[in-house]
């Protein structure tokens, strides 16, 4: 899951995000996602979206969409196709994205929340930024697994808070 070496040319194929697992630190989960939603039709057709709908299981994400995924998927599409700053928009569309921040664990190394702020460029050349918020599961399934609770925007200026 995620970049592999084809041994027969050296070259480095996607094969997904895959699923939450606990071996993935919550520095990883965010460049991970939006791989796989920038290759969003690689290994299969919508497997980004996937990916992010099994990350945001328990979230409210999956409240919002009454645990239908169908409905998240073309929810997806329509916003990315309609608004190019939206969080889907830029997924998909966008010219570019880096991250901008180091993880930042509420509690230490032992938090189990964390955040990290990401920098986007639209593909009409806006600027964007999102701040991921993670939460680690402390009970099964998928104990010590980071999912992705929030991804909030920033303003048209780049900042979170009201000014």
């Amino acid at each position: 899951v995620g970049w592999v070496l084809n041994s027969d040319d050296q070259t480095q194929k996607w094969t997904g995000a895959g699923k939450p697992r606990p071996e993935l630190r919550p520095e990883d989960v965010p460049s991970l996602l939006m791989t796989a939603l920038s290759q969003n039709d690689t290994p299969y057709e919508n497997a980004g979206l996937e990916s992010m709908w099994d990350f945001a299981e328990g979230s409210a994400t999956h409240y919002i969409f009454q645990n239908n995924f169908t409905e998240y998927i073309e929810s997806a599409f329509e916003t990315a196709s309609e608004f190019p700053t939206s969080f889907y928009g830029v997924a998909f569309y966008g010219q570019s994205w880096e991250i901008e921040t180091d993880v930042n664990r509420v509690g230490g190394e032992d938090g189990w929340i964390a955040t990290q702020v990401m920098k986007t460029v639209t593909s009409d050349g806006r600027v964007r930024r999102w701040q991921w918020e993670l939460r680690r599961n402390r009970r099964p399934p998928c104990l010590h697994c980071w999912r992705v609770e929030t991804i909030a925007s920033s303003d048209r200026k780049g900042n979170f808070e009201p000014e």
